[in-house]
């Protein structure tokens, strides 16, 4: 038997480091994520998922404004962001 995928973009990533949910996405899922420290952003990039870690800097409507630290690089702007996981401080290993 055969199952049928279909990964939809929940959000776009653009520089400065910033993500905007998509219009077909309600933008009040971001509601309280700025309770939390950081989060990975879970990605498609040619048919790879990845994730990277940011840390949250604040919220503004359909938009997450993150920053990262030395040893994150930032996401291409042709990435499709699936999914966006929040992450406390105190369960990020240093």
């Amino acid at each position: 038997m055969t199952h049928e995928i279909t990964v939809r973009e929940v959000a776009k990533f653009s520089s400065p480091l910033f993500i905007e949910i998509v219009k077909e996405f309600n933008f009040e899922s971001l509601d309280g994520i700025t309770d939390w420290s950081h989060c990975w952003i879970v990605f498609l990039d040619s048919m790879e998922v990845g994730m990277k870690k940011f840390k949250i800097e604040s919220r503004k409507g359909r938009k997450l404004f993150l920053s990262s630290d030395a040893s994150t690089t930032t996401l291409p702007n042709t990435i499709r962001i699936i999914d966006i996981k929040p992450i406390h401080a105190c369960d990020i290993e240093e």
